[in-house]
């Protein structure tokens, strides 16, 4: 059993094409909401894999709309408690352990296993999520997000979903679609936009878990 959770039905929408054995969940937006969503499927269907989908925004000026982002790394850009000598983005757990960025021990894709894609694939990408909507016009103002953390690419329920399945010790991974490039450009019809992406993504996903199970 495989969870494949987004924050809405519509980057969902071509879950009905998952293969046999995979479970779509809807989390809703943001961080708290990803988490207790996950949590409470993985409880239910007892899963071998969790991945998380979804649309995020470039930071990489290299990544282009409808680009496919495989995350090798997601952090809590958001979460900045160095004044209790912590580095940015961590955090102590319920045993008082330090707990920041998670690896992903799928992030990488034989682009031979699925068919060409429009889009281009990038792998091993650093994605940041926040319980913020980031747009171009803030980066400037948040520097370390490229210059300390180097992350490539932002969402807002990328952690969560890992941080969810790396408590139950289950392996995941993360697979984004481009929404907003770096200049802050959008696509012109966000509903044909999310038809695209909602199919590439998955088929990424199930790429990436069959390779995993082999």
């Amino acid at each position: 059993m495989i969870i494949v959770a987004a924050s809405s039905p519509q980057e969902l929408q071509a879950s009905k094409n998952l293969f046999v054995g995979w479970e779509p969940v809807v989390t809703g937006v943001g961080k708290v909401q990803a988490s207790i969503a996950v949590t409470k499927a993985i409880n239910h269907f007892h899963p071998d894999y969790v991945i998380g989908i979804g649309t995020c925004k470039a930071l990489d000026e290299s990544y282009a709309i409808g680009d496919i982002v495989i995350a090798k790394t997601v952090v809590q850009y958001d979460i900045d408690l160095r004044r209790f000598n912590l580095a940015r983005t961590e955090v102590f757990n319920s045993l008082g352990k330090k707990v920041g960025a998670l690896e992903s021990p799928c992030s990488i894709l034989d682009i031979g296993r699925i068919a060409p894609l429009r889009a281009a694939i990038h792998q091993q990408a650093v994605i940041g999520t926040a319980d913020r909507f980031l747009v171009s016009s803030d980066i400037d103002s948040l520097p370390f997000l490229i210059e300390e953390l180097h992350i490539n690419a932002v969402d807002m329920e990328s952690y969560a979903i890992a941080a969810a399945a790396h408590e139950f010790g289950l392996p995941w991974a993360v697979v984004r679609c481009i929404s907003d490039d770096a200049r802050g450009r959008r696509p012109k019809s966000y509903t044909t936009f999310l038809q695209s992406a909602s199919r590439d993504m998955l088929l990424v996903a199930q790429a990436l878990v069959s390779q995993q199970t082999e």
